[in-house]
């Protein structure tokens, strides 16, 4: 068992001033990961779709694990269709158009939503 002093309601803060710098610590971890992930997609029309990597967590192992994926796959996954497609690739990575900007800015927000908690939750010990 842990130690607790004579005083209750200093453990009950000391107990929860740790769950709150945890919290605070995990929230620091999110924005790393969530700034990681837009450099990612920052690097988008500069280097091809196939040779960016985007962090991810694995569930396949425990404990999770930070896994990185090819930036291609993640257009896959959150566009639906589960399949490469070359000339959707190159309008991703060539294209000058607001529109495709903006697909781009949702896609890398859609991916961070999904997997910038999880990040930082697999890299804090």
């Amino acid at each position: 068992m842990g130690y607790y002093s004579a005083d209750p309601v200093q453990d009950a803060a000391d107990h929860f001033d740790a769950i709150d710098a945890r919290d605070a610590e995990l929230d620091r971890a999110e924005q790393a990961a969530a700034d990681e992930i837009r450099e990612c997609f920052a690097l988008i029309g500069t280097i091809p779709l196939t040779r960016i990597c985007v962090p991810c967590v694995s569930y396949r192992v425990t404990p999770q694990r930070v896994e990185y994926v090819v930036m291609r796959e993640v257009f896959s996954q959150v566009l639906g269709g589960g399949y490469v497609d070359e000339q959707r690739d190159a309008v991703i990575e060539k294209s000058e158009c607001p529109f495709v900007a903006e697909l781009r800015k949702a896609v890398c927000e859609q991916w961070i939503d999904s997997h910038a908690a999880d990040i930082a939750q697999a890299r804090l010990p």
